[in-house]
């Protein structure tokens, strides 16, 4: 009877982290897809220095568009607008990182 009981329990056990597991697997957010065009919105700020409001569209794809900043940066296209001088509103303004080493 005791040999039941922990068999039972271990059954129980098991059952519960495997359930677990699989939510934790269910709450995996999908992979960034790096879109620059995401960014367009931030063109005021680039081209003429005014500061995004921190909910603005373009804080929030910046934020979302984040750990794509070294592709951006490295691209010929895009990193002009990354490392340009107006840029630098953009780490106080939306709370975001420019990287300076990719």
């Amino acid at each position: 009877m005791k040999n039941l009981f922990l068999v039972v329990l271990c059954a129980l056990v098991m059952a519960l982290l495997t359930s677990n597991v699989q939510e934790i697997n269910a709450q995996t957010p999908p992979p960034i897809t790096c879109d620059a065009q995401r960014l367009a919105s931030c063109a005021g700020t680039i081209l003429f220095g005014t500061r995004p409001a921190f909910n603005s569209t373009c804080c929030k794809g910046l934020r979302q568009q984040e750990p794509c900043f070294c592709q951006f940066k490295n691209n010929p296209t895009y990193g002009q607008f990354i490392t340009s001088p107006n840029a630098q509103i953009f780490p106080s303004a939306c709370n975001v990182t420019i990287p300076t080493n990719c």
